[in-house]
């Protein structure tokens, strides 16, 4: 028995175009910038190895996980931040996407 040949010829024109596309976007798409080059002697001198204990109680400005604690409740103990000046927040930084905080006592 043969088969007929249209779904054979759908099936390979849809993978060319498939192909095609994936090539032309990979080519295309938006460089996304990278993080500036580190030197890997200042990131190795710092570096603090995670340990359990570091886990189950970690420092207040270094979170180590995405919620920052094991309970997944998100707290940040520091209180640079709060409900006084939180409205003075704007973005910083050169990627703009951090935020820094804006002190009325700082001298410009």
């Amino acid at each position: 028995m043969r088969l007929p040949a249209r779904p054979f010829v759908t099936v390979s024109v849809s993978l060319v175009l498939a192909t095609a596309w994936v090539a032309l976007y990979t080519l295309l798409r938006p460089v996304q910038p990278g993080l500036p080059p580190t030197d890997a002697g200042v990131v190795l001198r710092d570096y603090q190895p995670v340990t359990a204990e570091r886990l189950k109680n970690p420092e207040a400005d270094d979170w180590l996980m995405i919620r920052r604690t094991y309970d997944g409740w998100g707290h940040s103990p520091l209180a640079q931040i709060n409900t006084d000046n939180v409205a003075r927040l704007q973005p910083g930084g050169a990627d703009r996407q951090r935020w820094r905080h804006v002190r009325l006592d700082a001298q410009h």
